[in-house]
């Protein structure tokens, strides 16, 4: 059985939403209670009743934080004004049939790409402190200001020190698969992250050539 953090611009999720994830006997809650509610997600659903950054960027903190798929369920409403960048690597619209999207979730959870689901509410390496709670950057003690892409791109490569991701990988994770810019968007990215983090001598993220990086 699939189990689903649900958020909603809406504030509760609509009926007809709720239906349809009952139908397909899929679990969900509302509300993530502590860590130990997220053992065992699968993924989180956003259904955007109506443009909501802030709830929109939540989710995709979530997503990035437990190391989970995030999909997203669009009104038809809000579907022409529909942005890439609102993350999602999947969607739905109402009328809700979620027959084969289930399908779709159950691959894509279980094809997720084992980023560390553990990741600790404080990261530290060398004079490198990042608050996962209050996504905070901080080098030898100053504040970093990252965009929101450059923070998942750090957290993800600090969680796992040591480990390479490919190019590839990255841009799955971060852009979705078929976003327009390529792999050398995660280049361009890469290289803006390290003139934030990497000064004065500091030295963190390692490139591996023709693979990707790998956090030092």
């Amino acid at each position: 059985m699939l189990n689903l953090h649900v958020i909603s611009t809406n504030g509760d999720i609509s009926e007809e939403l709720e239906s349809a994830l009952k139908a397909e006997d899929i679990s969900f809650f509302s509300i993530l209670e502590s860590e130990d509610s997220s053992i065992g997600l699968d993924g989180i659903l956003l259904e955007l009743t109506k443009i909501d950054h802030d709830v929109i960027n939540k989710a995709n903190d979530i997503s990035t934080k437990l190391g989970v798929p995030f999909f997203l369920a669009v009104t038809k409403e809000v579907l022409p004004f529909y942005d890439s960048s609102w993350g999602g690597r999947d969607f739905l619209t109402n009328p809700y049939h979620l027959g084969e999207f289930t399908a779709r979730i159950k691959q894509k959870s279980e094809n997720n790409l084992g980023i560390n689901n553990s990741i600790p509410s404080i990261i530290t390496a060398q004079n490198l402190r990042i608050d996962t709670e209050k996504y905070e950057v901080f080098v030898a003690n100053t504040k970093v200001m990252l965009t929101y892409k450059e923070y998942r791109l750090l957290c993800i490569l600090a969680a796992n020190p040591g480990r390479v991701f490919s190019r590839e990988v990255l841009l799955t994770d971060i852009w979705e698969y078929d976003y327009y810019g390529g792999t050398r968007t995660v280049d361009v990215h890469i290289r803006r992250l390290r003139s934030k983090i990497e000064i004065n001598g500091n030295f963190f993220i390692e490139t591996i050539r023709n693979v990707g990086y790998k956090f030092i």
